[in-house]
């Protein structure tokens, strides 16, 4: 499933529908967008309410300090629906980048390994 795709954003530009009056008490979260990719910025404590920790996602995510930068095609998919099953519906605001996107040069989100499920 395709993040832009399922939020249906219009990468690079477009019109913005005027938001619902639901949509004004709705968590707003920031699509950050490249020509090539795209990432959900979430902050640590949001997806703590969402009953996730940063362990929880693929290692093509990324983060810096108590922010992670959640990879399109499947992390972010898995951040928004447990934050709507456990908090409620969001909202997401796209910024695009023209360029080479700069989440790209941050480290990527620590992935933790339980070293017991491993067979040696």
């Amino acid at each position: 499933m395709h993040l832009s795709t399922t939020l249906n954003l219009n990468r690079g530009g477009g019109s913005v529908a005027p938001l619902t009056q639901q949509e004004h008490t709705m968590q707003t979260f920031t699509f950050h967008t490249d020509p090539s990719h795209g990432w959900l910025e979430v902050r640590v404590t949001e997806l703590l309410k969402a009953n996730l920790a940063p362990s929880d996602f693929s290692a093509y995510s990324y983060q810096q300090g108590d922010v992670v930068y959640l990879e399109e095609d499947c992390d972010a998919p898995v951040f928004i629906r447990s934050y709507e099953a456990h908090v409620g519906p969001i909202s997401v605001a796209e910024k695009y980048s023209h360029y080479t996107h700069w989440i790209r040069s941050l480290p990527r989100i620590e992935v933790i390994v339980d070293d017991g499920d491993l067979p040696f």
